[in-house]
């Protein structure tokens, strides 16, 4: 079975509903975050795997990524997700 764009919105709109909520201390919110991004950018490499045609930004995007405070937009090439947490971490907790 084929995953079908109405799939990909489904999964953006589940990982937007699971983003991690306040924390009572920042060291606690960035490992959340990191942790809820590192999900988001490895659901959408097998996304990717599954249509070639598949846009990663898009989904980040759609996914609620781009809009996480203490992480922002995830640098990457177009051609290759992040997946490295080593990309990551250096930049939480400004």
């Amino acid at each position: 079975m084929t995953m079908t764009r109405k799939d990909f919105q489904a999964l953006a709109d589940g990982l937007r509903a699971v983003r991690p909520v306040a924390m009572s201390t920042a060291p606690k919110q960035a490992l959340a975050n990191a942790q809820w991004a590192r999900c988001v950018v490895m659901v959408g490499t097998a996304c990717y795997a599954a249509n070639g045609h598949f846009d990663r930004g898009r989904f980040e995007t759609a996914c609620g990524l781009d809009d996480l405070g203490d992480i922002g937009p995830m640098p990457r090439k177009p051609d290759k997700p992040t997946t490295d947490l080593g990309e990551l971490l250096p930049r939480i907790g400004r």
